[in-house]
């Protein structure tokens, strides 16, 4: 167990972020190790589908929020930003035109690419001389590692399979990792409050044994994230002899006007800074998307050509032309299909090829904390709610052989911290069974459970009870099918644009964007964001508190001119009082405990706004 003790007594000042800590670990090394804070150092709440493992505090409250939002007001930065390219999607999806919100989607991911091609003059360099590091790293006999928070946490996880899938030769495939903030059992459940506990990101570097002469890739898609600036500071002190690279997606002079933290990375000279702005996201603030995608190109094409940074230029022009060439309409049919079956409440099992699996996992789980659905159901918590989709890996007749073979033949790395256990431990990751036996306990759950505060449960008819959703390789391309439904959407690869044949990373990062593309899509059917605004956003740390007292009033915004119904009544939005930054906030905290997970708090924040008739006119 750890014990921290301020250098230092001061009061209890909940602004002051620079405060020296002696944190003293007990029974994981024997020296102390110095933590310069950039969050405050409190116990966090997490959400009840995010996990409830520790208590609440004072520093959940109003008031609290208030004194700290300063530092988490991120709104200038593009990627928190509305996409041109998508302001009418779910408009466009709901009114039946499938293809042609998917072909808005696609104008998003060309979009950020030709940004990111339209810097290669700059980008190429130093993706190049990251390669170069990495090479060195590798013949030195030390470790490349990978770290990240959410979806960046998910991409070094993916960058990690990658490599042990043959992105690198066998001899380096143990000596690159990857972490999350929240460990592996984050991949399946969010754990956002991780990411505001900037003492553990040292710690769990640390935990993966990150020493002298490794070399450390911090990757945080808004460049701001605390877990991963504390891992990537903490990585300077423990190895002399290598410098980190620090990758974001968001310009300096704009991180370093909205958060002091970014600012001190970017003037840190032993810090390499590799900028990978692409602009803002397909839905806003949905960095999973093509933030994550040029992240995930970097760091996977710096590991596949270190012995050849030469190679690097033609792996991105590589990928520009296969997403301009991929036809993300021919989705259209298989993405209909599956917002029907969520509509209709079914369980039902994606599976695929061993090369994707951890590319299909990725798009499946991230749908929880993006669009506020239940995540995948631990089948040792009774209490949990139902996920819709589920993975199943056929074949593998344990949980634990089939975690084995997600991570591409390790075994899952659990965080025992007496804190978290319950929530990052060992048993608690087993608790996901996506093995054989996941057939049989999700019948049970479909019968048995019911979801989060006694909703319906999904129907128990057993012919929508396990229907099989199939992504995987096929000929020259990749197969989306529903063969139940009678539903098979072949997308070719134009193999004209793939560097080699059968390139592992370009399959993926296809696979990444086209997946990308139908689960948003869905979600725009079903109403889980209205034009291109992630009304469903949980606010569970307080990144995304302020990201959704940004929406509601963006969405005040869009409505501003004509007549709102609302409750049956009419309100002029042009006579009404302006709501301040802080009315918002305080609506969100006293709405959030009311409410019930499968509400949006952006929506039901506008609502009650526009009933006291503060918030029907525009910020």
């Amino acid at each position: 167990m750890w014990f921290g003790k301020p250098h230092q007594r001061t009061s209890r000042n909940p602004v002051n972020y620079s405060r020296e800590f002696h944190l003293r670990p007990s029974g994981f090394f024997p020296s102390r190790i110095h933590f310069h804070f950039v969050a405050p150092f409190f116990v966090v709440v997490f959400m009840a589908l995010a996990t409830s493992i520790l208590p609440a505090t004072d520093d959940e409250t109003y008031e609290y929020f208030i004194a700290v939002s300063h530092h988490f007001k991120l709104g200038l930065l593009p990627t928190e930003q509305s996409n041109p390219c998508t302001t009418t999607l779910s408009q466009t999806l709901q009114g039946g035109d499938i293809a042609a919100g998917l072909g808005q989607l696609k104008d998003a991911d060309s979009l950020a690419l030709r940004q990111l091609l339209d810097r290669r003059g700059v980008l190429v360099p130093q993706l190049q001389d990251l390669a170069r590091a990495i090479h060195h790293t590798l013949e030195s006999g030390h470790q490349v590692i990978l770290e990240g928070c959410g979806a960046t946490g998910r991409l070094a996880l993916c960058t990690e399979v990658l490599c042990r899938d043959g992105l690198v030769d066998a001899c380096y495939r143990d000596k690159v990792k990857g972490f999350m903030a929240g460990g592996d059992a984050a991949l399946i459940r969010s754990i956002e409050k991780f990411e505001d506990r900037v003492e553990y990101g040292a710690r769990q570097l640390h935990d993966i044994g990150f020493a002298e002469g490794d070399l450390l890739l911090a990757v945080t898609e808004g460049g701001e994230t605390p877990f991963v600036i504390a891992a990537c500071e903490e990585a300077v002190k423990v190895s002399a002899s290598t410098n980190p690279f620090f990758l974001y997606c968001n310009p300096d002079d704009v991180l370093r006007r909205v958060a002091e933290r970014s600012a001190r990375v970017l003037d840190n000279p032993r810090i390499h800074k590799i900028n990978l702005c692409v602009g803002p996201m397909a839905i806003t603030g949905s960095t999973r998307m093509q933030a994550t995608t040029v992240q995930l190109f970097a760091c996977a094409v710096a590991l596949q050509h270190h012995r050849h940074p030469e190679r690097i230029e033609a792996s991105l022009m590589a990928l520009q032309q296969l997403q301009a060439d991929l036809p993300y309409d021919r989705l259209a049919p298989f993405t209909s299909a599956e917002a029907e079956m969520y509509r209709d409440k079914e369980l039902f099992l994606y599976r695929t090829n061993p090369g994707l699996l951890l590319t299909v996992m990725t798009d499946t789980t991230e749908r929880a904390p993006t669009f506020s659905l239940p995540p995948f159901e631990n089948f040792d918590r009774a209490a949990d709610a139902a996920s819709q989709p589920y993975l199943h890996l056929l074949g593998k007749t344990s949980s634990l052989a089939a975690w084995t073979a997600l991570f591409a033949g390790r075994a899952p790395r659990p965080l025992e911290w007496v804190e978290t256990q319950a929530a990052t431990g060992l048993n608690a990751i087993l608790g996901y069974d996506f093995s054989d036996h996941v057939l049989g306990k999700r019948q049970h759950t479909a019968a048995a459970l019911l979801t989060t505060n006694g909703a319906a449960a999904p129907t128990t008819n057993g012919a929508v009870v396990n229907r099989v959703i199939d992504v995987g390789v096929s000929g020259e391309g990749l197969r989306f099918a529903i063969e139940s439904k009678g539903i098979r959407c072949d997308v070719p690869l134009p193999l004209h644009a793939m560097s080699a044949p059968g390139d592992p990373l370009l399959l993926n990062l296809a696979a990444k964007m086209l997946l990308n593309a139908h689960s948003t899509a869905v979600m725009g059917i079903l109403g889980r964001y209205e034009g291109n605004v992630m009304t469903w956003v949980r606010p569970s740390n307080n990144k995304l508190i302020d990201r959704s007292a940004r929406y509601v009033a963006l969405l005040l915004q869009r409505r501003k001119t004509g007549t709102l119904a609302v409750g049956g009544s009419h309100v002029e939005k042009e006579e009404e009082a302006l709501p301040s930054y802080e009315q918002i906030v305080k609506a969100i905290f006293d709405l959030r405990p009311t409410l019930r997970p499968d509400q949006p708090i952006v929506l039901a924040v506008v609502d009650a706004l526009c009933r006291e008739g503060g918030g029907a006119a525009a910020l």
